[in-house]
């Protein structure tokens, strides 16, 4: 992430056409075999898409409703800090069924890192699809790496420590939530290079940037007090008016 200043934030208009260029294929992620909890709430707005406050999406008409087996929904995220901890955002752009929804919020002082992770777990909170294939791009090798190579699972089965229980895993109420979100659900996680031109990527960066520039930002509970549980997404009805929210619809 560079240090730089997102343009206003703006209405992408409707559909969700891409920048042009091929996707990469993800990787299958499988691995977890916690219970997905019910966490997590998604921002009130003109869409029903993802559901509201935890209830199920109304089933739509020609099989589109959560129960649809194989439905596919694809989650861009990204997240900064500056400075490195500092004040820091994520952004987010999930699409399904060729409509669009973009989420973001910001944290008071935070890490790079952890924006990155709190990006991916915010799109997983707002989809409520038991059986969707979700398809997660993130720009951040340390997001998709850790996850795609095993590493979060191995820490977590080793007690979230690293080198043989020589070193505690840092932001792990992050990763602890992050793969109960993903057990007993169809996830892949795929990396895309930042700053090419994907339209997507761009526009969470975006979002992610204006994001940590807002004032008054909310505590990062995880990061400011060790130990604590991942940072409620700050995107509730009742969230302070300089946490950012935009529909495409």
């Amino acid at each position: 992430m560079g240090h730089k200043r997102a343009p206003p934030l703006r209405n992408q208009g409707s559909g969700c056409q891409g920048s042009g260029k091929i996707r990469p294929e993800p990787r299958t992620l499988n691995p977890f075999s916690s219970p997905n909890p019910s966490g997590g709430f998604c921002a009130s707005g003109r869409t029903e898409l993802f559901g509201r406050d935890g209830s199920a999406p109304v089933p739509q008409a020609g099989g589109t409703g959560a129960d649809a087996p194989g439905r596919r929904i694809e989650i861009y995220a990204d997240g900064a800090a500056s400075p490195n901890p500092g004040s820091g955002g994520y952004g987010v752009v999930l699409i399904k069924d060729g409509r669009r929804r973009e989420l973001a919020g910001g944290f008071r002082r935070t890490t790079n890192n952890r924006m990155e992770i709190m990006g991916v777990i915010v799109g997983l909170r707002c989809v409520r699809e038991p059986h969707a294939r979700i398809t997660v791009y993130s720009d951040s090798r340390y997001v998709v790496d850790m996850l795609n190579g095993g590493y979060v699972v191995q820490w977590r089965r080793h007690g979230w420590t690293r080198n043989r229980g020589k070193d505690a895993v840092l932001n792990r109420d992050l990763w602890e939530e992050l793969l109960n979100l993903c057990a007993g659900r169809k996830v892949d996680f795929a990396w895309v290079r930042g700053h090419t031109a994907n339209r997507e990527n761009e526009r969470c960066d975006e979002l992610a940037v204006q994001a940590r520039q807002a004032g008054n930002l909310p505590p990062d509970t995880g990061y400011e007090s060790p130990g604590g549980t991942a940072p409620a997404t700050p995107l509730a009805p009742s969230a302070p008016p300089q946490q950012l929210t935009l529909f495409d619809s």
